[in-house]
This record gives structure tokens, C-alpha cells and sequence, in this order.
């Protein structure tokens, strides 16, 4: 087992992620997208809303890639990106998100809905005390280690097809960064990011074969 540590700056108020490689794309749920669904991406049993947000998040990942090929889902739920693409897909009651490259072994991406809460209980499973300690340094601080977490958790996913636990990823958030540190069976490079903007909270995690991959760009996400 290898340790890997990242460290990111928080993007406060505004709506962009810094990205180490490929592209990221991000919309306002409509159902204009539900038109725009591939045969094979039709799912039935959803509710209108639910609807919605699925078709957004499946156009969004169709930018990311710059194909317009389906986007179905495997049997554990996670979205099967067209090879050699590796993806990811995140959505809120709002918001839609999704990242694509193909340079990386695996990547997660999370997008949360900042104006809500999270209770002690769920802190307390997703969060060790130590971890805790670090939530009082602003107001979103527990929202914005959960939405980490869960994109270590699809990047995990994406890696082993297996779930992990919350305890396997330890995040840190102090007023303007955020670390994570984890172990894995893979010798590679981690790359982190995350922005608080608005009604928004999102993250990213990829793990790229060569930290000379990394490019930092940054990719608008939604207008105010």
C-alpha cells in the first residue's frame, strides 16, 4: 500500500472547478435534456424530477467527452463512460456536473447543495473526531468534507469496484484549503480540487499516472 496526500486551495464565490486533466461540464437541470436521451439511457421507475436530473447529467457528460455516444449505467449504478474515457456524474435538485478524461486511472466528482445542512449523526459515520475538529472554520466546512469524500468514493469505485468505507479517505479542511490523505495498491499521483460558490458545493479527485499530466485548468461551471 502507497500513502497519498493532496492539498487544494478552496475557490470561494465562484462557479469553477481547477482541474488537472480533461474537460468539465456543468448545468442547471432542465427537461429540455430529457429529449435528448439516448434509447439505451431511458430508465424506468423515475419520478419526473429525478427524470430531469439524470437526462442533465447525461448531456453534461456527453460534453465532457465530445461524443455523442450513450452514456448507460452498469449494474452497480456507476455510469459507463466510452472507452478510453474515464468519467464521472454528479447532480443536485439544481445542478448538473460531470468530468471526462483520458488521462487519468480513475477520477470522482461530487456536487452538493450548499444551502443544506448535514446533522451530528452523519458526521459522526462519514467522520473521524479528529476530522471533526476541523469542520468550525466556515459554515459549509462539513458539507464540503462529505462532498470529497463522496468523490474519493466514486474515484475508489471507478479504481477497485468495490465500495469504501468514509474512514479509508481522511480529509481536512482549514478556512481556505482542504487536504485529503489516503492509502491505495497503486503508484500514482493524486490531484484534489473544490469551490464553495453560492447555492454550490463541489469537488474532484483524480489519480493520473505522472504529476507532469497536471495542468490546472480551470473550467466555469454554471453562471450566478
Amino acid at each position: 500500500m502507497t500513502f497519498y496526500s493532496s492539498e487544494c486551495s478552496i475557490t470561494f464565490d465562484e462557479y469553477s472547478l481547477n482541474l488537472p486533466v480533461g474537460t468539465a461540464c456543468g448545468a442547471k437541470v432542465s427537461s429540455r435534456y430529457l429529449s435528448m436521451l439516448h434509447p439505451e439511457e431511458v430508465t424506468t421507475g423515475m419520478s419526473y424530477e429525478r427524470a430531469q436530473q439524470f437526462a442533465t447529467g447525461r448531456y453534461c457528460a456527453r460534453m465532457a467527452t465530445g461524443l455523442s455516444l450513450p452514456i448507460v449505467r452498469e449494474p452497480s449504478g456507476e455510469p459507463w463512460f466510452p472507452s478510453p474515457f474515464k468519467g464521472s456524474i454528479s447532480h443536485t435538485e439544481k445542478y448538473a456536473l460531470a468530468w471526462a478524461t483520458t488521462e487519468a486511472f480513475a477520477l470522482g466528482v461530487d456536487i452538493e447543495d450548499a444551502t443544506r445542512t448535514m446533522s451530528e449523526g452523519a458526521l459522526e459515520i462519514i467522520a473521524s473526531e479528529e476530522e471533526r475538529r476541523s469542520l468550525h472554520t466556515f459554515q459549509q466546512a462539513p458539507l464540503l468534507l462529505f462532498s470529497m469524500k463522496e468523490s474519493i468514493f466514486k474515484l475508489i469505485f471507478s479504481l477497485k469496484k468495490r465500495w469504501s468505507e468514509p474512514q479509508e479517505t481522511r480529509v481536512d479542511v482549514s478556512k481556505s484549503s482542504l487536504k485529503v490523505e489516503l492509502e491505495l495498491e497503486i503508484d500514482c499521483h493524486l490531484s484534489i480540487s473544490a469551490t464553495v460558490a453560492g447555492e454550490v458545493i463541489a469537488t474532484a479527485a483524480a489519480l493520473l499516472p505522472d504529476h507532469r499530466l497536471e495542468k490546472a485548468s480551470r473550467f466555469s461551471l454554471f453562471s450566478k
